[in-house]
């Protein structure tokens, strides 16, 4: 994990981090090769299968790490489309990213349109280094997607994310709440403070 350094400004400095995530936590990853759509509705008959697909770790695209304003892309050289240049290229990308907090079950899915700002290869595999500038709200009655920008905005659910990462790895826990929820059930019980039981005197 990177940072950005302590002279920029405190909401520049947030935008910037760089989270690597843990084993486990990205559920799915797809990437998508295509030109921004010149309408804010994408179809997904528009959009299309996905170019590069990851499913628990397992395929030709890893998340490498992630901030609230961009991400990093690992692509093995045998899975990435040619193209004369990825400098300015875009992306849609696909990511379900699941808590990585001790009892907390849910997950998180965002659909985005990113642009690549650079490239970085080693021997095997090429890392696309991208600012996200879209992202794209479910139609509840079309197949299809209404894409608006955050290039200034960023994405919460990613700074959430990263902060969850970064909790998990000094052993910070969230408080417990004063509700209660039963996706946290067992946590929950097991957190509660409960009176001994009392002793019961033999019956004659």
């Amino acid at each position: 994990m990177t940072t950005a350094s302590n002279n920029e400004p405190i909401d520049e400095r947030r935008t910037s981090f760089r989270i690597s995530p843990p084993p486990g936590v990205v559920r799915e990853i797809a990437v998508w090769f295509r030109s921004p759509s010149e309408d804010r509705v994408l179809p997904l008959a528009v959009l299309g299968k996905p170019d590069l697909v990851s499913r628990n770790g397992n395929g030709s695209v890893v998340l490498e790490n992630s901030s609230s304003a961009g991400v990093a892309l690992r692509v093995p050289h045998a899975f990435l489309p040619p193209s004369g240049t990825w400098e300015g290229a875009f992306l849609y990308i696909y990511l379900k990213l699941a808590s990585p907090l001790p009892g907390k079950y849910t997950t998180v899915s965002l659909f985005l349109g990113a642009a690549v700002v650079s490239l970085s290869n080693d021997r095997r595999d090429t890392r696309l280094h991208c600012r996200l500038v879209q992202r794209g709200t479910p139609d509840t009655a079309k197949k299809s997607l209404t894409m608006f920008s955050i290039a200034r905005a960023g994405v919460k659910e990613l700074t959430v994310w990263g902060d969850e990462i970064l909790r998990m790895g000094r052993g910070i826990l969230p408080p417990i709440s004063p509700g209660l929820n039963l996706e946290y059930l067992l946590d929950e019980i097991e957190h509660l403070e409960l009176p001994s039981s009392p002793t019961q005197e033999p019956t004659t």
